[in-house]
């Protein structure tokens, strides 16, 4: 009997959203969120608001590229770090409780939000789990990630959950690929699903797979990119929220082989 093939699908906005003072939003949002609480304060200090932004976000990029996104206190440390640029920059003296006060800013994403399932990801999970196997792919501190996909609910349906540091193209070769033993006939009929260009579609389609793009107006720009070519066979779909995916898999198909 032919294997079955993988869905591999992405966790943060493309089937998680997070809770913040009561409301649901994107997993981005959040994140925005304590940028935005930070600029506040930073305000209130006399800095401008765009310097401001524009310091955190520099750190914050810079951070990502040298440590990943494994690192817990990486987004934390970024605000406690900008802080002190932005004093050097203007000739003034860090306050050491301002420093632990703004960081303590970062930590709400790990401490004090919580996450839930996207509206109509559990059901389309559920539909697709019929047809494919499904692994969530995900990025990000591990604990913290593991931790979101099963407070969410999602990881009831998948048979592996996979947290990475960067979703860099080796990571996924040797974190996905070899270990799920997805052979290269089998990468022709799975699928990759997420939001990031950078971290899902292109890597898939470097790797043979097929990627399923959700187009997330509010991600962050260093997730953007432009599409690498597609090759001989390959399918590149561009929906623009989770409950489209099942549009766009042959499910019957697969369903019919079982």
């Amino acid at each position: 009997m032919q294997d079955k093939p993988w869905a591999l699908i992405d966790a943060d906005d493309t089937l998680i959203a997070a809770i913040v003072n009561g409301s649901v939003v994107s997993v981005h949002s959040a994140y925005s969120h304590c940028i935005n609480e930070f600029c506040l304060r930073m305000i209130k200090l006399g800095f401008n608001e765009v310097e401001a932004r524009d310091t955190q976000q520099e750190v914050d990029r810079y951070l990502c590229i040298k440590y990943g996104f494994a690192k817990m206190e990486r987004f934390p440390r970024s605000f406690k770090d900008a802080y002190r640029l932005l004093c050097s920059r203007h000739n003034l003296n860090h306050d050491t409780h301002v420093a632990t006060e703004v960081e303590r800013i970062g930590w709400q994403v790990f401490r004090e939000f919580k996450y839930v399932a996207i509206s109509g990801a559990l059901e389309v999970l559920r539909i697709i789990s019929m047809g494919f196997r499904v692994a969530i792919i995900t990025k990000g501190p591990e604990e913290h990630q593991r931790k979101k996909v099963a407070e969410s609910g999602c990881s009831v349906f998948a048979q592996e959950v996979i947290v990475m540091a960067h979703k860099s193209l080796d990571e996924w070769q040797e974190r996905v690929v070899l270990p799920l033993q997805i052979h290269p006939e089998l990468k022709a009929s799975s699928f990759v699903i997420g939001d990031s260009v950078k971290s899902e579609v292109n890597p898939a389609l470097a790797l043979g797979f097929n990627a399923i793009h959700i187009v997330n107006p509010d991600i962050w720009t260093f997730e953007n990119e432009p599409y690498l070519e597609v090759q001989n066979g390959q399918q590149l779909i561009v929906a623009r929220h989770i409950r489209e995916v099942i549009d766009h898999l042959n499910l019957s198909h697969h369903l019919g082989s079982r």
